[in-house]
Protein backbone atom coordinates (compact mmCIF):
# COMPACT_ATOMS: atom_id res chain seq x y z
CA UNK A 1 0.00 0.00 0.00
CA UNK A 2 0.54 3.98 0.81
CA UNK A 3 2.93 5.62 3.40
CA UNK A 4 3.12 8.85 4.45
CA UNK A 5 5.89 10.66 6.01
CA UNK A 6 5.64 14.36 6.79
CA UNK A 7 9.13 14.46 9.04
CA UNK A 8 11.74 13.68 6.81
CA UNK A 9 11.21 9.81 6.93
CA UNK A 10 10.96 10.06 10.83
CA UNK A 11 7.80 8.92 11.33
CA UNK A 12 4.84 7.31 8.73
CA UNK A 13 1.50 7.32 8.61
CA UNK A 14 -0.66 4.47 6.64
CA UNK A 15 -2.27 6.07 3.22
CA UNK A 16 -4.16 3.42 1.44
CA UNK A 17 -8.16 3.73 2.47
CA UNK A 18 -9.61 2.92 -1.02
CA UNK A 19 -7.02 0.88 -2.69
CA UNK A 20 -8.36 -2.52 -3.47
CA UNK A 21 -4.87 -3.72 -4.44
CA UNK A 22 -2.62 -3.44 -1.59
CA UNK A 23 1.22 -4.35 -3.94
CA UNK A 24 2.00 -0.45 -4.66
CA UNK A 25 5.05 -0.86 -7.70
CA UNK A 26 4.68 3.10 -8.80
CA UNK A 27 3.94 6.57 -7.90
CA UNK A 28 3.51 9.84 -9.69
CA UNK A 29 2.79 13.39 -8.85
CA UNK A 30 0.87 15.62 -11.28
CA UNK A 31 -0.13 18.93 -9.42
CA UNK A 32 -2.22 17.98 -6.40
CA UNK A 33 -3.13 14.72 -7.49
CA UNK A 34 -0.71 11.72 -6.67
CA UNK A 35 -1.55 8.49 -9.06
CA UNK A 36 -0.53 4.61 -7.38
CA UNK A 37 0.37 1.87 -9.81
CA UNK A 38 -0.45 -1.74 -8.55
CA UNK A 39 -0.35 -5.26 -9.55
CA UNK A 40 -3.14 -6.45 -10.03
CA UNK A 41 -5.50 -3.51 -9.29
CA UNK A 42 -4.72 -0.82 -11.71
CA UNK A 43 -3.84 3.03 -11.41
CA UNK A 44 -5.69 4.53 -8.38
CA UNK A 45 -5.30 8.38 -8.16
CA UNK A 46 -5.77 10.89 -4.69
CA UNK A 47 -7.01 14.41 -4.68
CA UNK A 48 -6.55 15.37 -0.94
CA UNK A 49 -2.11 14.21 -0.11
CA UNK A 50 -3.27 9.89 -0.40
CA UNK A 51 -5.90 10.29 2.09
CA UNK A 52 -7.96 8.04 0.02
CA UNK A 53 -7.86 7.15 -3.62
CA UNK A 54 -10.50 5.77 -6.19
CA UNK A 55 -9.83 3.49 -9.22
CA UNK A 56 -8.90 5.08 -12.58
CA UNK A 57 -9.11 1.80 -14.49
CA UNK A 58 -11.59 3.28 -17.76
CA UNK A 59 -10.54 1.38 -20.52
CA UNK A 60 -7.14 0.02 -19.31
CA UNK A 61 -7.30 -3.59 -20.11
CA UNK A 62 -4.32 -5.16 -18.65
CA UNK A 63 -4.43 -4.47 -14.32
CA UNK A 64 -0.85 -5.07 -13.66
CA UNK A 65 0.78 -1.76 -13.82
CA UNK A 66 4.90 -1.55 -13.18
CA UNK A 67 5.22 1.93 -14.05
CA UNK A 68 3.66 4.97 -14.06
CA UNK A 69 5.24 8.28 -16.15
CA UNK A 70 3.86 12.41 -16.54
CA UNK A 71 4.39 13.84 -19.82
CA UNK A 72 2.97 17.57 -20.43
CA UNK A 73 -0.73 16.96 -19.89
CA UNK A 74 -0.62 13.12 -20.24
CA UNK A 75 -0.47 10.01 -17.99
CA UNK A 76 1.36 7.03 -18.89
CA UNK A 77 1.04 3.47 -17.50
CA UNK A 78 3.46 0.61 -18.09
CA UNK A 79 2.07 -2.79 -18.26
CA UNK A 80 2.93 -6.15 -17.53
CA UNK A 81 1.95 -7.57 -20.58
CA UNK A 82 0.04 -5.31 -22.14
CA UNK A 83 2.22 -2.26 -22.94
CA UNK A 84 1.93 0.91 -22.60
CA UNK A 85 -1.30 2.76 -22.08
CA UNK A 86 -2.16 6.72 -21.90
CA UNK A 87 -4.72 8.86 -20.74
CA UNK A 88 -5.43 12.70 -20.38
CA UNK A 89 -4.77 14.51 -17.05
CA UNK A 90 -7.86 15.79 -16.76
CA UNK A 91 -10.27 13.74 -18.35
CA UNK A 92 -10.46 10.54 -20.35
CA UNK A 93 -10.10 6.77 -20.52
CA UNK A 94 -7.43 4.69 -21.22
CA UNK A 95 -6.30 3.66 -24.64
CA UNK A 96 -3.60 1.81 -25.89
CA UNK A 97 -0.11 3.68 -26.83
CA UNK A 98 1.72 0.39 -28.38
CA UNK A 99 2.50 1.40 -32.09
CA UNK A 100 5.73 0.34 -32.73
CA UNK A 101 6.44 -1.37 -29.05
CA UNK A 102 7.54 -4.97 -29.86
CA UNK A 103 7.83 -5.98 -26.17
CA UNK A 104 4.78 -5.83 -23.99
CA UNK A 105 6.31 -5.99 -20.23
CA UNK A 106 7.34 -2.07 -19.82
CA UNK A 107 8.88 -1.85 -16.21
CA UNK A 108 10.21 1.90 -16.79
CA UNK A 109 9.80 5.67 -18.17
CA UNK A 110 11.94 8.18 -18.73
CA UNK A 111 11.24 11.98 -19.87
CA UNK A 112 13.27 14.27 -21.61
CA UNK A 113 11.79 16.94 -22.80
CA UNK A 114 9.96 16.06 -25.78
CA UNK A 115 11.19 12.54 -25.71
CA UNK A 116 9.21 9.81 -23.88
CA UNK A 117 11.35 6.89 -23.52
CA UNK A 118 9.94 3.02 -21.91
CA UNK A 119 12.56 0.18 -20.90
CA UNK A 120 11.13 -3.25 -21.80
CA UNK A 121 12.11 -6.16 -20.14
CA UNK A 122 13.51 -8.24 -23.00
CA UNK A 123 13.13 -5.64 -25.85
CA UNK A 124 14.99 -2.94 -24.79
CA UNK A 125 14.57 0.61 -24.64
CA UNK A 126 11.70 2.56 -27.30
CA UNK A 127 11.17 5.56 -28.03
CA UNK A 128 8.31 8.31 -28.52
CA UNK A 129 8.70 11.69 -29.80
CA UNK A 130 4.31 12.54 -29.91
CA UNK A 131 3.14 11.51 -26.59
CA UNK A 132 3.14 7.48 -27.37
CA UNK A 133 1.09 7.95 -30.54
CA UNK A 134 4.05 6.26 -31.91
CA UNK A 135 7.44 4.32 -31.13
CA UNK A 136 10.46 3.18 -32.49
CA UNK A 137 13.56 1.15 -30.88
CA UNK A 138 16.63 2.81 -29.49
CA UNK A 139 19.16 0.14 -28.05
CA UNK A 140 22.02 -0.09 -30.45
CA UNK A 141 24.98 -0.80 -28.56
CA UNK A 142 22.62 -2.07 -25.40
CA UNK A 143 23.79 -5.03 -24.51
CA UNK A 144 21.31 -6.12 -22.00
CA UNK A 145 17.19 -5.54 -23.54
CA UNK A 146 16.01 -5.88 -19.71
CA UNK A 147 15.22 -2.44 -18.62
CA UNK A 148 14.81 -1.44 -15.02
CA UNK A 149 15.35 2.00 -14.64
CA UNK A 150 15.78 5.66 -15.98
CA UNK A 151 17.55 9.02 -15.29
CA UNK A 152 18.27 11.96 -16.97
CA UNK A 153 21.69 13.92 -16.38
CA UNK A 154 21.57 17.26 -18.39
CA UNK A 155 21.76 16.03 -21.86
CA UNK A 156 23.06 12.75 -20.96
CA UNK A 157 20.03 9.51 -20.86
CA UNK A 158 20.80 6.67 -17.87
CA UNK A 159 19.58 3.51 -18.56
CA UNK A 160 19.49 0.67 -15.81
CA UNK A 161 19.17 -2.62 -16.56
CA UNK A 162 18.47 -6.06 -15.30
CA UNK A 163 22.22 -7.47 -15.23
CA UNK A 164 24.12 -5.40 -17.23
CA UNK A 165 24.62 -2.32 -14.78
CA UNK A 166 24.15 0.97 -16.41
CA UNK A 167 24.62 2.05 -19.84
CA UNK A 168 24.43 5.94 -21.46
CA UNK A 169 23.31 7.79 -23.81
CA UNK A 170 24.74 11.39 -25.37
CA UNK A 171 22.59 11.33 -28.36
CA UNK A 172 18.95 10.78 -27.07
CA UNK A 173 18.95 7.15 -27.10
CA UNK A 174 20.38 6.81 -30.65
CA UNK A 175 23.14 4.83 -29.15
CA UNK A 176 24.41 3.57 -26.01
CA UNK A 177 27.76 2.41 -24.31
CA UNK A 178 28.21 0.91 -20.94
CA UNK A 179 29.19 3.18 -17.87
CA UNK A 180 32.23 3.25 -16.49
CA UNK A 181 34.26 0.67 -14.23
CA UNK A 182 33.26 0.88 -10.36
CA UNK A 183 29.71 -0.39 -10.42
CA UNK A 184 30.18 -4.15 -8.34
CA UNK A 185 26.84 -4.90 -8.41
CA UNK A 186 25.17 -4.55 -11.89
CA UNK A 187 21.34 -5.53 -11.30
CA UNK A 188 20.47 -2.13 -11.21
CA UNK A 189 16.72 -1.22 -9.98
CA UNK A 190 16.90 2.65 -9.76
CA UNK A 191 18.71 5.50 -10.63
CA UNK A 192 18.67 9.57 -9.04
CA UNK A 193 21.01 12.18 -10.78
CA UNK A 194 21.01 14.84 -7.82
CA UNK A 195 23.07 18.17 -8.42
CA UNK A 196 26.41 16.75 -9.43
CA UNK A 197 25.71 13.29 -8.53
CA UNK A 198 24.98 10.05 -9.91
CA UNK A 199 23.36 7.31 -7.50
CA UNK A 200 22.25 3.71 -8.57
CA UNK A 201 20.69 1.78 -6.21
CA UNK A 202 21.06 -2.22 -7.00
CA UNK A 203 21.01 -5.49 -5.35
CA UNK A 204 24.09 -5.13 -3.81
CA UNK A 205 23.12 -1.45 -2.30
CA UNK A 206 24.05 1.94 -3.50
CA UNK A 207 26.82 2.71 -5.61
CA UNK A 208 27.68 6.27 -6.58
CA UNK A 209 29.49 8.59 -9.44
CA UNK A 210 30.95 11.60 -9.02
CA UNK A 211 31.89 12.33 -13.16
CA UNK A 212 28.54 11.75 -14.79
CA UNK A 213 29.18 7.61 -14.82
CA UNK A 214 32.74 7.61 -15.84
CA UNK A 215 33.45 6.11 -12.23
CA UNK A 216 31.44 4.71 -9.17
CA UNK A 217 32.16 4.01 -6.08
CA UNK A 218 29.99 1.77 -3.51
CA UNK A 219 28.03 3.87 -0.88
CA UNK A 220 26.23 1.51 1.67
CA UNK A 221 26.93 2.64 5.17
CA UNK A 222 24.57 2.66 7.21
CA UNK A 223 22.49 0.17 4.53
CA UNK A 224 21.63 -2.89 6.83
CA UNK A 225 19.46 -4.26 3.50
CA UNK A 226 21.21 -3.81 0.20
CA UNK A 227 18.53 -4.78 -2.07
CA UNK A 228 17.74 -1.24 -3.60
CA UNK A 229 13.89 -0.82 -5.26
CA UNK A 230 13.93 3.39 -5.13
CA UNK A 231 15.45 6.34 -4.49
CA UNK A 232 14.31 10.16 -4.73
CA UNK A 233 15.97 13.49 -3.44
CA UNK A 234 14.34 16.36 -1.63
CA UNK A 235 16.51 19.56 -1.33
CA UNK A 236 19.90 18.30 0.31
CA UNK A 237 18.29 14.73 1.71
CA UNK A 238 18.14 11.12 -0.30
CA UNK A 239 15.82 8.56 0.63
CA UNK A 240 16.20 4.73 -0.18
CA UNK A 241 13.45 2.05 -0.59
CA UNK A 242 14.71 -1.22 -0.28
CA UNK A 243 13.76 -4.64 -0.19
CA UNK A 244 12.73 -6.13 3.15
CA UNK A 245 14.41 -3.17 5.42
CA UNK A 246 12.20 -0.20 4.80
CA UNK A 247 13.05 3.61 3.96
CA UNK A 248 16.81 5.08 4.46
CA UNK A 249 17.90 8.68 4.52
CA UNK A 250 21.44 10.21 3.94
CA UNK A 251 22.13 13.54 4.67
CA UNK A 252 25.56 13.42 2.97
CA UNK A 253 25.33 13.12 -0.85
CA UNK A 254 24.77 9.25 0.22
CA UNK A 255 27.87 8.67 1.87
CA UNK A 256 26.22 7.10 4.73
CA UNK A 257 22.50 6.35 5.70
CA UNK A 258 20.49 6.00 8.81
CA UNK A 259 17.01 3.86 9.01
CA UNK A 260 13.85 5.90 9.23
CA UNK A 261 10.71 3.52 9.59
CA UNK A 262 8.44 4.32 12.77
CA UNK A 263 4.87 3.41 11.45
CA UNK A 264 5.96 1.95 8.57
CA UNK A 265 4.23 -1.80 8.64
CA UNK A 266 5.66 -3.15 5.19
CA UNK A 267 9.31 -2.96 4.85
CA UNK A 268 9.23 -3.77 1.04
CA UNK A 269 9.04 -0.04 -0.49
CA UNK A 270 8.68 -0.68 -4.16
CA UNK A 271 8.55 3.05 -4.80
CA UNK A 272 9.23 6.43 -3.69
CA UNK A 273 7.63 10.04 -4.24
CA UNK A 274 8.14 13.76 -3.14
CA UNK A 275 5.03 15.79 -3.39
CA UNK A 276 6.26 18.99 -1.96
CA UNK A 277 8.19 18.22 0.74
CA UNK A 278 5.89 15.49 1.57
CA UNK A 279 7.38 11.49 1.26
CA UNK A 280 5.53 9.09 0.06
CA UNK A 281 6.19 5.28 -0.01
CA UNK A 282 4.63 2.63 -2.10
CA UNK A 283 4.94 -0.76 -0.56
CA UNK A 284 4.03 -4.44 -1.49
CA UNK A 285 0.66 -4.27 1.20
CA UNK A 286 -0.15 -0.97 1.25
CA UNK A 287 1.18 3.25 0.45
CA UNK A 288 2.51 4.66 3.47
Amino acid sequence: GVFVSTDAGASWNWSSAGLTSTAVYALAVAGTRLFAGTLGGGVFVSPDSGATWSALNGGLTNLSVWTLAVQDTFLFAGTGGDGVFRTGLTAGSWSAATAGITNSTVEAFGVMGTRLFAGTFGGGVFVSTNHGTSWTPATAGLTDPYLRAFAVDGTRLLAGTSDGGVFISTNFGTSWSPAGPGLLNRQVRSLLVTGGTLLAGTNGGVARSLDHGASWTTANAGLVNTGLFALITDVNTLYAGTDGSGVFRSDDGGLNWVAGNAGLTDPNVMSLVMSGHTLYAGAYNGLF
